[in-house]
């Protein structure tokens, strides 16, 4: 007796196409959610020290003890904290760039530059 046996290799290969087609749909749906996280902008905290040690220390020193740029290491004695404000947000001279810091993090940014 002899068995046709190209039937169970056209079943499973079948079983795998739908298996594909179905995990396909799936990926694609799971693929617009994420996407759509990704457009809402999901807002992560403000970490000024974070933001010093990656963005100031350039000119300022790995310490911000002085580099290219001023020793910010008590700069709370040098400058009130609206004059920290203004000089985060316009910049100072040719040396110090304006909006290095975003506007609405400048507050807490000065906070941390007052501990120093």
């Amino acid at each position: 007796m002899k068995r046709k046996v190209i039937i169970p290799f056209i079943v499973i290969m079948a079983v795998a196409i739908a298996l594909t087609v179905v995990m396909s749909i799936q990926g694609n749906g799971a693929a617009k959610k994420i996407a759509s996280v990704d457009e809402k902008k999901v807002e992560t905290a403000f970490d000024a020290k974070e933001v010093a040690s990656s963005t100031c220390a350039g000119c300022h020193g790995v310490d911000l003890k002085g580099g290219v740029g001023p020793d910010l290491t008590g700069v709370k004695e040098r400058y009130s904290a609206d004059e920290l404000k203004g000089i985060l947000l316009n910049g100072k001279g040719s040396g110090m760039p304006k909006g290095l810091v975003p506007a609405g993090d400048v507050d807490k940014m000065v906070q941390y530059l007052q501990t120093l």
